[in-house]
């Protein structure tokens, strides 16, 4: 709804000064990630091995200065892709040099990731 996304917004803004609006920022921005990872985690393990996980439309984090979108709904940096697939690479299976970020040509900060389920039984 159009309050949630003006309330969210106003998290975006809030300041260290600002505990509780900074502590919600950071705790909204966590929850993303962890649902991020559930999902992706998930593909992954129903992917065929060897085969090719692609993710399309992914946004930005909300507050990150990139997302020029209003329709945005968030999402994780790239930086954050490549951190966790880093350190889930035995849970997820996935081989950290097959990832590949394209897309950057959209004019809203979106992006599209493309994995290869590498896992080996």
């Amino acid at each position: 709804s159009e309050v949630l996304q003006s309330k969210y917004m106003e998290l975006c803004t809030s300041e260290e000064s600002d505990w509780q609006g900074f502590l919600l920022k950071d705790l909204a921005q966590q929850a993303q990630e962890e649902w991020f990872a559930a999902w992706v985690g998930e593909m992954v393990r129903v992917s065929r091995l060897g085969g090719m996980v692609v993710i399309e439309n992914l946004y930005p984090p909300l507050c990150d200065a990139t997302v020029s979108s209003n329709d945005s709904r968030g999402g994780v940096s790239k930086e954050w892709w490549r951190s966790t697939i880093e350190e889930k690479r035995d849970e997820w299976s996935v081989d950290p040099s097959s990832m590949v970020f394209n897309g950057d040509g959209y004019n809203d900060g979106r992006y599209r990731l493309v994995l290869l389920n590498a896992k080996v039984d």
